[in-house]
């Protein structure tokens, strides 16, 4: 069985961030005015509570779903560089990216193919979820996709680093 002890706390934090960070690569993929962005920050934020329903015979991910005392590692925070917004937010999916082939290099070598297995659907339902929390586009409400192309780009390519070669983002 796959739980914290097998992991540093470095790792830890990674197997834990990666699906907040994924969930904040695809809410930077498009614009969703004031309202859209606080409804896919709450479903952001959900990932972890939502897991433990989700994949309640995961002891790996629901391990990861409980709130951990502050020890461990602490990850330098960036430092403000004066960048355009769409550079941070170019940023933030390119650092989501990185995450999720970094933890499904890590959990290949750590945990068992069930455990990453999970993790994948995890990971790849908590960017879903954000990508459908709030309909984009459209013209005063008409045509509204729930699931805009940019996000679908991102599901994808976030899909591709976590090594699911065979995914169709939901088309919405």
């Amino acid at each position: 069985m796959t739980n914290k002890a097998n992991f540093t706390a470095e790792e830890w934090w990674l197997l834990k961030e990666t699906p907040l960070r994924v969930g904040a690569g695809v809410m930077v993929s498009v614009e969703s005015g004031v309202g859209g962005t606080m409804k896919e920050i709450v479903a952001n934020a959900q990932a972890l509570a939502n897991a433990v329903a989700q994949f309640p015979d995961s002891a790996l991910i629901q391990a990861l779903a409980l709130p951990d005392d502050d020890e461990g590692y602490h990850p330098p925070r960036p430092e403000s560089t004066g960048a355009s917004r769409q550079a941070r937010e170019q940023r933030i999916k390119s650092d989501a990216l990185d995450q999720c082939r970094r933890a499904i290099d890590l959990l290949s070598r750590k945990a068992t193919p069930q455990d990453v297995d999970d993790y994948r659907k995890w990971v790849m339902a908590v960017g879903e979820n954000v990508a459908s929390a709030a309909p984009e586009g459209g013209v005063i409400g008409l045509g509204k996709k729930i699931v805009s192309a940019e996000e679908a780009v991102m599901l994808k390519r976030v899909a591709d680093a976590l090594g699911l070669q065979d995914y169709a983002p939901p088309v919405k």
